[in-house]
């Protein structure tokens, strides 16, 4: 028995060639996906980023009190109903704004007209607003004294301890007091 051996081979070099040539094609498929993936990446955040953004700058809008044009409605359904809502809210706050404006000028209106004196003091006894009547009978400039304490306005402790009396009671106070060289006034809280 004579054993044969038969040896059957390619060159080294042939194989080495067909495999760069396989990565090389692999290579440029990975390439061309990966550009094909970040330019359909780009159009679809492109398409998100865009309503997104216009909400955005809407809301911003609303937030400055500029609520004369509504936001366009985006095609999606999520940003849509967003929109739609936003514009809701802006027509809601307009109307409420819109309608306290209305009563305030109201109120200002019959707050200035009354012939009876009357301020009003926060908590802290600075003064908050006075008509045209109280600014007389106290001799002070009404937007003058706007915003400060109440005994820096008049110089008066008798006028201060009442109006501090009458912040810490829930009934009505009635007191009699002179300012300045006047006759007494008769002061109601």
């Amino acid at each position: 028995p004579n054993n044969v051996v038969i040896r059957a081979s390619f060159p080294l070099t042939s194989i080495d060639s067909t495999i760069g040539t396989i990565y090389r094609r692999m290579g440029g498929a990975v390439l061309i996906v990966m550009l094909c993936a970040a330019l359909l990446s780009w159009v679809v955040s492109r398409r998100l980023v865009q309503p997104v953004m216009a909400l955005k700058a809407g809301a911003a809008r609303f937030a400055c009190g500029d609520f004369a044009s509504p936001l366009a409605v985006p095609d999606s359904e999520e940003f849509g109903s967003l929109a739609e809502a936003l514009n809701e809210m802006a027509r809601q706050c307009a109307f409420r704004i819109e309608a306290m404006e209305q009563q305030r000028n109201e109120q200002d209106a019959v707050f200035s007209s009354m012939m009876e004196g009357v301020f009003a003091v926060d908590s802290e006894l600075r003064i908050i607003s006075m008509n045209d009547a109280a600014s007389t009978l106290l001799r002070v400039d009404a937007n003058a004294v706007k915003g400060r304490p109440i005994l820096e306005a008049v110089r008066n402790t008798a006028l201060r301890d009442f109006v501090q009396g009458a912040l810490v009671t829930d009934a009505p106070v009635e007191a009699e007091l002179s300012v300045g060289q006047r006759e007494p006034l008769l002061l109601k809280a």
